[in-house]
């Protein structure tokens, strides 16, 4: 008995694991410092050029260097090595395919350096200021085709300088102060030019603009008294904002880059401290804390005037914030971090209306605070960060509690400083017994597809009927599994009730089964999901609403519908599959599909052979396994006018009612598909 008992466990933990491995896709890169447990490589610094990560790693033998990654173990490689353990190297940007990093050593000092990613391509660019003091050129902006930084000299002090990747074109664009007095910083870049705040003897601060040229280099309007404080605020509709302290007053401005285009943003006026703002069609929202009305920090919205500016919803009256962190807008709808008087701080959403701003996940159950951070949106996904007591966790949404996941959910996780580049999310990230080092999340290929079942299908309106649903019959757990059908990563799954009063054409029909197959080996199954089939043919996921998330790697796989009494069918060909798939349409007579009459054409669509209640993959009406008797024995046997009702297989055109003879029978269906004339013919699931 121990023995048995002991092999179920191993199997289930086996099954448990290869569901985690196939829909897990927060993984270690490499562990870069693997000199001895828990020792850290401390990745930092992220940047991207031409698809390849940058960032700042030490290993553990002679301090912090230059890595490059694609995202894998093979593909993460030192690119260079300064071999000085004191010395840090510190990645200014990119110009073209050259990335710019400064360097410092005892005999040059802190320089410039450049790389074209590859050891042999790495090295000193320019040595600026000759001798040990070095030049010190610090993190700069790209436009007009070059990389702006500053750099200073003994000569000159700090000023501003170009280069566009080569020694011979890398020079001083600007002297702000003759001497040693200025000082500058990038304040971020409005409709392609630099705005960068300098700060000198005789003028005190002022705000430039630079397009990389000297003509185009100029000042846009200045601040003389000393004490003034220039905060940026992120570039919101081609403007850079900032705040202005002065005499102890602060004020909002805003420039575009031009003289005429930099002035107060007055709708801001009575609100303090920098504030995060997006803008979402004409309205500008932002989280505010009004110094008139004496409010704590709430969400506001504006249409850039001060009449028209006004507060979304009081989420915690009073002194109180009920807004806190920052502002993130996705799909035309503003996410944040509010206050819920019976939940706590959760995931809000709002879409400008007092009704519309609401819990979009609960996400610490009951009264304890969920407290959602850092959000940002990437690739079609909203993220966000959350603390669950012993470290920072990674959360992604699609806008819906039920699309609102962990997934770096493991407690030995701590993920912080994320970089969202086009390859994926990389992070630095603690984990027990590694350290800190180099992680990376790509969300797992999505797919969106679309099918008619024949059954269910009406010629009168191209759609399918939806009766199952509107009978209370479609089941809330997945039918497949129970069915004997393999399940590769997927299986159990559960759709909420709120998920059938959905009317319309977007009313869900049934469930079906969705297959990834090998593009070298059609009959290897990779990835299976069981998912929800709507009365316009949308295939979507549980939630009734997205697309397919299949966890696995995007890249080319056969794509296969199924469903328990119609024929299955496949693409002709391997489909790209990755974050954004196109739509594969399998109702269009013009997508190729995998055998010879894979479908039914009816009314111009293509329609999935309907009658097969056995599920062998063979539509039968006469003989041993035939499609016909099963119905028969469904409605008693002996009485062919019997009916019986529910979610059942002999149900082909799933009106909830399993009908023998008489109109809109089940039977009928099987016989016209394998020719009608001749009972004795069969027709064949076409799937390897």
């Amino acid at each position: 008995m121990n023995q048995i008992l002991t092999r179920i466990l191993i199997a289930l933990f086996a099954l448990v694991l290869q569901r985690a491995a196939s829909t897990a896709q927060f993984t270690l890169v490499k562990d870069i410092n693997a000199q001895s447990a828990n020792a850290s490589s401390d990745p930092t610094q992220f940047h991207e050029m031409d698809g390849t990560a940058y960032f700042i790693a030490d290993d553990g033998i002679d301090g912090a260097d230059l890595w490059a990654t694609s995202g894998t173990n093979a593909t993460t490689n030192l690119v260079f090595d300064g071999q000085q353990p004191n010395s840090v190297p510190s990645i200014m940007g990119h110009v073209g395919s050259t990335l710019l990093f400064s360097y410092s050593t005892p005999s040059i000092g802190s320089e410039l350096y450049a790389s074209d990613g590859t050891v042999a391509g790495t090295g000193l660019l320019l040595d600026i200021e000759p001798g040990p003091t070095g030049s010190d050129p610090k993190i700069g902006v790209a436009v007009g085709g070059w990389l702006l930084f500053s750099a200073g000299t003994p000569a000159t002090g700090c000023e501003l300088w170009r280069t566009d990747g080569t020694s011979s074109g890398t020079s001083k664009l600007f002297e702000f102060d003759p001497g040693l007095g200025s000082s500058i910083a990038f304040a971020g870049v409005a409709n392609g030019v630099a705005i960068i705040t300098v700060t000198t003897t005789g003028q005190g601060r002022e705000l430039w603009r630079s397009d990389g040229s000297i003509s185009g280099t100029y000042p846009i309007t200045a601040f003389i008294e000393p004490n003034v404080i220039i905060l940026p605020i992120p570039v919101v509709d081609q403007y850079v904002y900032f705040s202005i302290y002065q005499n102890d007053v602060s004020k909002y401005w805003r420039t575009d880059g031009s003289v005429a285009g930099t002035g107060p943003v007055d709708f801001l006026d009575n609100f303090d401290a920098p504030i995060r703002m997006v803008k979402v069609g004409p309205l500008y929202y932002f989280a505010g804390t009004d110094l008139v009305g004496g409010t704590g920090q709430e969400l506001w919205k504006s249409d850039g005037t001060v009449g028209g500016t006004s507060m979304v919803k009081d989420l915690r009256p009073g002194i109180d914030h009920g807004v806190v962190g920052l502002l993130a807008e996705f799909n035309g709808i503003v996410y944040f971090s509010g206050f819920d008087a019976a939940l706590g701080y959760e995931l809000f959403r709002s879409d400008g209306t007092n009704a519309g701003t609401y819990v979009a996940a609960d996400l610490e159950q009951g009264a304890g605070s969920g407290y959602p951070f850092g959000l940002f949106t990437h690739q079609g996904t909203l993220y966000f960060l959350r603390y669950d007591g012993s470290g920072d966790e990674l959360w992604r949404s699609d806008g819906t509690a039920a699309s609102t996941l962990r997934i770096a959910g493991l407690p030995e996780f701590n993920v912080n400083e994320i970089a969202p580049l086009s390859s994926g999310l990389y992070c630095r990230a603690e984990q027990t017994g590694i350290g800190y080092e180099l992680f990376k999340y790509s969300r797992p290929a999505s797919i969106s597809l679309r099918a008619m079942l024949e059954g269910p299908y009406s010629t009168g309106n191209s759609l399918m009927q939806d009766q199952l649903r509107s009978s209370g019959l479609v089941l809330l757990t997945e039918p497949y599994s129970a069915l004997g059908y393999t399940q590769v990563g997927s299986g159990g799954e559960t759709i909420n009730p709120s998920v059938l009063s959905v009317t319309g054409d977007d009313a869900i029909v049934d469930w079906v089964r969705v297959e990834l197959r090998s593009n070298s080996e059609q009959t290897v199954i990779l990835a299976t999901a069981n998912a929800l089939i709507q009365r316009d043919g949308d295939i979507v996921g549980t939630d009734g609403v997205r697309s397919l998330d299949m966890g696995v790697p995007g890249q080319f796989y056969y794509l296969t519908v199924r469903h328990r009494n119609h024929l299955g069918v496949m693409t002709a060909d391997p489909v790209a599959v990755s974050i954004a798939t196109s739509l594969v349409d399998f109702t269009l007579p013009s997508n190729a599909t995998y055998g010879t009459s894979a479908q039914k054409l009816t009314g111009g669509k293509m329609l999935m052979w309907g009658g097969n209640v056995t599920g062998d993959g063979e539509l039968k009406y006469t003989g041993s396994g035939n499609d016909r008797d099963v119905i028969l024995v469904a409605v008693g046997g002996t009485t062919p006018t019997n009916t019986t009702s529910g979610y059942r297989r002999e149900d082909v055109n799933l009106d909830g009612l399993v009908k023998y003879v008489g109109e809109a029978n089940d039977r009928d269906p099987t016989l016209v598909n394998i020719g009608g004339t001749s009972p004795n013919n069969t027709r064949l699931q076409q799937l390897p």
